[in-house]
């Protein structure tokens, strides 16, 4: 029996166009409607399951408890712009909790229809795949020990603490290991960005930061590696053995397991 994925829609003004509203059960939803933040908390006081909130920008202040709520029952949240008002955005800038946004008024029904499935699909597929990483706990590679819930790497019983994003990035290696982590899936997947921040050296940073914490060099056992204009891919070696030539590590790919995408 196929599972139903359950979607809450909050409009309190009721401005969302039917038509997409009736696209959403095409789209393999079960598409709840509500007028009200107090609806949606006495939904979820039920003990019925959402899977993903689609939320109608409002009154940004109103709805961090909202948020929060949403975080703890990790319920991705994708915002709705209305008709090109890009300043009803801004007081939702640092407002933390949401996970996208979306403009639905500048194409035609089927364009946004389209970038709407594909934005849902990418929260629940991220959603799911944090599910599956906090259920494994935690998980070893050679001296390196990572413990999901403290942000934390255990290394010969070192505790280093790392950042959210520090540690979904350092996970997210180990995981993948001989594999390029391509810039731009770290980019939508860590960062929840769809595109790079232009002039700055964001993952470059944070990559150096890494290597250096987690003190990744072929004494314990892995290096990290640059891949000239593709990412960066975390190589096991043996202490004492030559390394290979980093040409024969630039094959193009994304992650298998994309692992655990976490917000600062």
């Amino acid at each position: 029996m196929p599972v139903t994925t359950r979607v809450a829609l909050l409009d309190p003004q009721g401005t969302t166009g039917p038509q997409l509203l009736h696209s959403l059960p095409r789209l393999g939803y079960d598409t709840l409607r509500f007028s009200s933040a107090g609806d949606f908390f006495a939904l979820l006081d039920s003990g019925q399951p959402i899977d993903l909130l689609l939320l109608v920008v409002e009154n940004e202040l109103a709805s961090r408890s909202l948020f929060a709520a949403c975080r703890a029952l990790n319920i991705p949240t994708l915002l709705i712009v209305r008709d090109r008002r890009w300043e009803q955005l801004m007081p939702w800038r640092d407002a933390p909790g949401w996970d996208d946004f979306i403009e639905l008024h500048g194409a035609s029904i089927d364009d946004a229809i389209n970038e709407l499935a594909w934005r849902m699909r990418t929260l629940l597929l991220r959603a799911r795949q944090a599910a599956q990483t906090a259920s494994l706990g935690a998980a070893s590679w050679g001296p390196y020990r990572f413990l999901d819930m403290a942000h934390t790497v255990l290394l010969h019983e070192r505790r280093i603490r790392l950042q959210p994003r520090q540690y979904a990035f350092a996970v997210t290696l180990f995981r993948n290991a001989g594999q390029v982590i391509t810039r731009e899936w770290l980019w939508q997947s860590i960062w929840d960005k769809t595109t790079p921040y232009e002039g700055t050296r964001v993952l470059d940073v944070c990559a150096a930061n890494i290597r250096k914490r987690l003190d990744l060099c072929a004494a314990n056992g892995y290096e990290l590696r640059a891949v000239y204009k593709q990412g960066y891919r975390l190589v096991s070696v043996l202490p004492g053995r030559e390394p290979v030539k980093e040409r024969e590590f630039t094959r193009r790919g994304r992650p298998r397991h994309a692992a655990l995408a976490v917000n600062c």
